[in-house]
Order: structure tokens, then sequence, then C-alpha cells
């Protein structure tokens, strides 16, 4: 035939797999059939039968095609009034069956559809009334306890009691759910025009478990998964009973179905302590629920004591401020807290802070300069794809730093702020003013500035790094071959590694001989540990704390192990020497005396040396432990051959005593260094402080062991004459 009919198969599948269907049209498109079905309306009442069936024509097709869902409201009745009106019209154009099979399909879509009775013609409603006590029975389903959800066929239908509910005729699928209780279903077969009545009793098969707790807001998880939060106020009789503020004791709080058998459950709230609890869950016929004994939890806090170097910095716990350092925080939750301090006006410091019940914990935290990463440009001959993936590796690495960072969110922005940072075009890196470093710098919370330019090495990606601190106008230099898997992490522990100005200080010096497998014992220092303890000079160390040293280098090892943990001041320590044959151990107290880096190592990034150093100078209480910072500050400055500097930011500050190792005549030695480094028209001042260090008898340069400086002065005092 011409025009579209349906059957009761083809409608019936369109229900079912309606959730399967193509994409569904939202609530707003509906209206648009809404009005195709008001246009087949019109079309009706011209006597236009033709167009009208198009117009209801296009309503059903966009069903067929899974696009209505009927899960929408009114989305049904549409589709049954589409389906009406194509039943009146093939009846005005002399096809009653049509007709019929049209009813039939509404009847599938709403059992309980009914044509409007007083528009229709008598006819039209005959036929409706014969379709439906040919196609449609009635159910009764009186299943408990009521609420129990039902299921005709795979569709909802709706919750008992369900009374002379109507649905086609045939053989039915029906599934009865309800929490806590057995499954029903059932294979049934409905006649035409019959009645089927469904009456029974789910069988329980969970249980509901209640329980009180003090305090409230306790989250209580069942085997893992949070099942409720525990909610006031509780009963005033229950409060008097265990001596409880009635506002600190929950209600009665529900956690529904449990199967029978054992269940841990666990009551958590911050600054209590947890508490598990098991319970065994036994069916009970009448569906009661199982109380669970009060449960109560303990408080849970310890102490923070917070200090900062340099003092003053405000200190963050969990993201909310709480004064300046040095700072007590009591009654402080126990467990893992994010802790942050940061300086004013720069510097930040942050952890994660573990914190046990009763604890005071102390807290020290350095604050360290922060960095802007600017970005990477692109040099020639470098393709879209190097550049992204340089640019992915920079960006993870600078992320992995352990110290405050920032990376621009637009990093052609940066490279725009910092364009006066970058190489030129013989990739040299520039000198520029502090000014320009610090215009990019401070905006950006930021002492450090890192912007880099990605170039062609032999076919393959390198990065040039430039590190720029708002100090001085030259950066330090570093290359990064990406394809050498290590080069990136030299670098991130470089940028996250603070200066340790110390090194452990036994108070002798060894070297490696030909005529011993271990190192020897060439020089003691008089004041000593070694030598207090009975270290000679000639003796051979053979093992520290048991470990065998069977070289020089493994004594350098030893010490660099020691130079890298967090070590207390003062570390016992076993030296066993062998002296004329035979092996003795010397038992010592190590402690840590002051070391000055030199300038030129490859592995000291001097720029991030002199921003950290000028904080750490900020932390110490006393005037060596800041001088010997401002000496290694005034070497890192040395190094971008800024003497200039050295002297009037570093060695001015540097007040140490006189006497022998790191002392006051390290500074006059650098002092006269520098002057002369300056020129002629300083070598008076340069004479002036080499006179002072060839005076202070007993002073050294890099380590309390030396070199000796007088030596050195009176070197540069005869190249002065």
């Amino acid at each position: 035939m011409n025009r579209r009919t349906l059957n009761l198969f083809t409608f019936t599948a369109l229900v079912l797999l309606l959730a399967a269907g193509g994409p569904a049209l939202a609530q707003h498109e509906l209206k648009a059939l809404e009005e195709q079905v008001h246009r087949g309306r019109r079309h009706l009442q011209e006597f236009e039968f033709g167009a009208a069936l198009s117009a209801f024509e296009g309503v059903v097709a966009a069903s067929e095609r899974g696009q209505l869902d009927l899960t929408l409201p009114g989305a049904r009745r549409l589709l049954t009034s589409a389906l009406e009106g194509m039943a009146e019209a093939h009846l005005s154009i002399g096809n009653p069956d049509a007709a019929a099979e049209q009813f039939v399909a509404a009847l599938v879509v709403s059992p309980a559809f009914e044509p409007d009775r007083e528009r229709n013609s008598p006819k039209l409603i005959a036929i409706f009334d014969s379709v439906r006590d040919r196609s449609i029975g009635y159910m009764d389903i009186n299943v408990r306890p009521f609420g129990a959800r039902v299921e005709i066929n795979g569709a909802f239908v709706g919750e008992t009691p369900l009374l002379s509910v109507p649905w086609p005729s045939g053989t039915l699928e029906i599934v009865i759910e309800h929490p806590g209780r057995a499954a029903s279903a059932h294979r049934v077969a409905l006649e035409a025009g019959g009645r089927l009545t469904l009456d029974e009793q789910l069988a329980t098969n969970a249980r509901s478990v209640s329980f009180i707790t003090a305090p409230t807001d306790v989250r209580i998880f069942v085997d893992g998964l949070e099942r409720a939060v525990s909610q006031g106020p509780g009963s005033h009789e229950m409060a008097r009973e265990h001596n409880i503020n009635p506002t600190q004791l929950s209600g009665e709080t529900l956690v529904e179905h449990l199967t029978p058998g054992v269940h841990t459950v666990r009551f958590q709230r911050d600054c209590f302590a947890s508490q598990d609890l098991r319970i065994d869950v036994e069916l009970d016929p009448d569906g009661k629920h199982m109380r669970v004994p009060l449960v109560i939890l303990q408080r849970s806090t310890g102490t923070l004591e917070v200090a900062s170097t340099p003092w003053g910095g405000r200190v963050r716990l969990d993201g909310k401020d709480q004064g300046e350092t040095p700072l007590t925080l009591r009654d402080v939750c126990s467990g893992t807290h994010d802790l942050e301090v940061v300086g004013m006006p720069r510097g930040r410091w942050s952890a994660r802070v573990d914190l046990r019940a009763g604890e005071t914990k102390r807290v020290l935290a350095p604050l360290r300069p922060g960095l802007a990463f600017l970005g990477l440009a692109s040099g020639p001959d470098v393709s879209a794809d190097m550049l992204q993936e340089a640019r992915t590796q920079v960006n993870n690495a600078v992320a992995r730093m352990n110290r405050y960072h920032r990376i621009l969110p637009d990093l052609s922005e940066g490279l725009k702020m910092g364009r006066a940072l970058l190489p030129g075009p013989d990739g040299r890196a520039p000198q520029v003013r502090v000014e320009t470093v610090r215009d990019v710098a401070l905006p950006l919370n930021a002492d450090l500035v890192l912007v880099g330019q990605v170039r062609v090495e032999r076919l393959r990606p390198v990065v040039d790094l430039l590190l720029y601190s708002t100090l001085h106008g030259s950066p330090d230099v570093v290359t990064i071959r990406l394809y050498e898997t290590e080069a990136m992490e030299r670098f991130v522990t470089s940028l996250s590694r603070r200066p340790r100005l110390e090194e452990p200080w036994f108070g002798l010096r060894a070297a490696g001989t030909r005529t011993s497998a271990h190192p020897v014992v060439v020089e003691l220092y008089h004041a000593g540990p070694a030598g207090d303890a009975g270290v000679r000079v000639g003796d051979a160390l053979v093992a520290l704390n048991g470990n065998t040293l069977n070289s020089f280098a493994e004594w350098r090892r030893a010490l660099q192990k020691l130079r890298s943990g967090d070590q207390p001041d003062k570390m016992p320590m076993t030296l066993t020497v062998r002296r004329d044959g035979a092996d003795e151990q010397i038992h010592m107290d190590v402690s840590w005396a002051p070391e000055v880096l030199g300038p030129g190592r490859p592995d000291v990034l001097y720029n991030q040396q002199l921003v950290d150093l000028e904080y750490e100078a900020g932390g110490h209480s006393n005037d060596y432990s800041r001088g010997v910072v401002r000496l290694n500050q005034a070497m890192a400055f040395i190094h971008f051959g800024r003497y200039d500097l050295a002297l009037q930011q570093s060695l001015a500050k540097a007040r140490l005593p006189e006497g022998q190792g790191i002392s006051r005549g390290t500074v006059e030695y650098l002092r006269g260094w520098c002057y002369e480094q300056l020129g002629p028209e300083y070598h008076p001042e340069a004479r002036e402080a080499f006179a002072a260090a060839a005076a202070a008898d007993g002073a050294t340069l890099a380590t309390h062991m030396g070199p000796q400086v007088a030596p050195l002065a009176e070197q540069h005092l005869e190249s002065l004459r």
C-alpha cells in the first residue's frame, strides 16, 4: 500500500529499543513535532487527508528512527495523537483496517490510551473499542512491600500497588524488585479482555543498620564504600546517659540494605581518631532495622610550631591564613596537611606535613625564591614537532622542581615579555640591564627567570636555557640535549637543590698514595675531631662506619654522601685506621664546618645560588653564619665577573672574626682579589686588603683545611708592587 501502516510487532520493537536508538530529540525539539501534529489536525478539518497523513507520518518516522525519547514529558501523548490522527485519516479515505492498525500501535505505546470520544466519529470509536477488546488485558499487581518497582517486557510500568493496568495481550515477562528484597520474576499469559492478578510478599535478602555517633557529621564507610554521614541532633536521654552534649550526638543514621554476613564499618571525621567496627548482619523476617550501640570517636589533634628563614613569612595551613612566623598552631587536626609559608614580599616554601595525635611537630621553612618560566623560542631550522617536544619536556621538568615556580599559561606572551633575555643571533647569552630582569620577574612574584631557545644540533633538538636572577643581568647558560636521557633530570636536580655551605668536619686531609691501597692522612687540623680522638698523620683510612675505603675516591664519595643527607649537627663516626700493620677503631663526633664554593663549577647554577643565599642570609641569627653565606654569594658574583657587586652586596656585609679557618682573613683576601680585577684604579684598595690577609695567620680560603690565604696574599702583593 502507498501509505505507511504500522503493525503491532513494529511498535513493540520500537518501544523496547528506545534506550538503544538513534540520537534522541531534546525537549525543546519536541515543539516542532507538536506543531506537525497540529498541522495534521488542520488538514483533517479541511478534508486534506493525504496532507494530514504526511504530517502525522513525520512524527511516527521520528519514533521509528529512535529520535523520539518517550521518557520525556508529553512524548508518548504526542506519538499517540499522531497515530490517532492517522487512524482518522485512514477511515476517512475508506480504509478501516489501516485505522485499526494505528490503534493497535497506539495501545502498544500507551496501553491506557483513549481516543477523543467527543471529537471522533462513532464509527472510529467503535473500531478502537473493538481493537482494545481484541488486544488489551488488565492486571492487578499487589506485591508487598508496597513501592516495589514493576517492569513488563523490559519497560518500567510503576510501583506497587498497581490496579487495572491495561496491557497488550500476549506472553509477558514481569520483574518486580524492591531494595532489600529478593526480586520476583513471572512469565504469564495475558488474554485480551482478561484480568491477571499478582499477589505476593517479596522475601527479605538484606537488612538496614542504624548507627548513632558522637560527634555528629561522621562519615560512615561500609566495606570501603562511603554509605552515610551521621546527622544531629540526637536523643537528649541518650546524651544524659553518656554525659555528652546533645548537639554533639547524632540521631539514628540508617545504612540501608546490607547483605547478610560480616561487614567492616569505618567511622571517620576530621580531627578525630577513626574507628573500625565489625558487624554481623542477620536477616530479620519482619524487615526491622539492626541497631548498633553508640560509637564515640576520640578527638585527635597535635601542635605545629612553624619557623621560617627569614622569619616573618605568612603561614597557610590547608589554604587558610594562620599568621606570621614564628608561629605555634595548637589543636591542629591529626592527619596530613598542606603547609605553605609565603615570604614578604617574596619567597615560598611548601610541604605536606603528617601530624600524629598528641604530637608537637617543629617545622623549619627555608623560604626560597620563586622562578618564572617564560617559555622556549624557536631557532633556525627547528620543526614544529621538535619545538613541541622540547616545550613538553622543559615544562614537565619545571613542574617537578622542588621550589615555587610559575609556568606562564600563554608562553607566547611570556616570550614577548622576555624577548630581551633571549640569546642573540650568534647564540651567545646577552648581557642585559638588571632592571630588565626585574621588570619581567617582579610582576610574576619571582626572583629567577628561565627562558630558552631550541636549536638543531646534528639533526636533533637542543635547548639552550638561560637562568637570570634579579640581582644582575648575566645568565647561567645550560645546554640540554634532549636525546640524553639524564640531562633534564640533572637540570631539575640543580634547580631544586638548596645550597649547602658546610662539609663534614673530621679535621684531617687525606690523599691517595702508591704505597697504600687506602687513603692516607697527610695533614691534621690542630683542633679537629680526628686529631683529638687519636688519629695521626700517616694513618691509612681503612673504613668509615664499617664501610671499606679502598681508594681516595671512595673516601670522597663517603664525604659526599654525608653532605647529601639530612644529618644532625653532631654525627658519631667510627674510623678504622691501619698503623704499623695493625687496624684500630677510633671513635669521634664529627660536626660541620663552613665551605666556600669556588667559581666555575659546572654543577652549580650561580644565579640560583645568588638569590638562594640572599634569602639564606636573612635566616641566620649570628654574624658568623651570615658571613659564610655572604662569602659564597661573593663567589657567585665573581663567577659572573661582577667584582663590583661582590664587594658592595656581599663582602661588605661579611662580618667574620679574626682567627683560623674561614675567618676575617678570608674576607680580606677576596676583597683584594676583586679590587685587583677591577683594574689599576683600585690597586691601592687591593694592596690594603691583601696586606690584611697576609697578616691573617691560619686563615683559609675554601675550607678550614685550606688553602692558606696568607701565602696567596703575599704573591698578589708582590705582583702589585
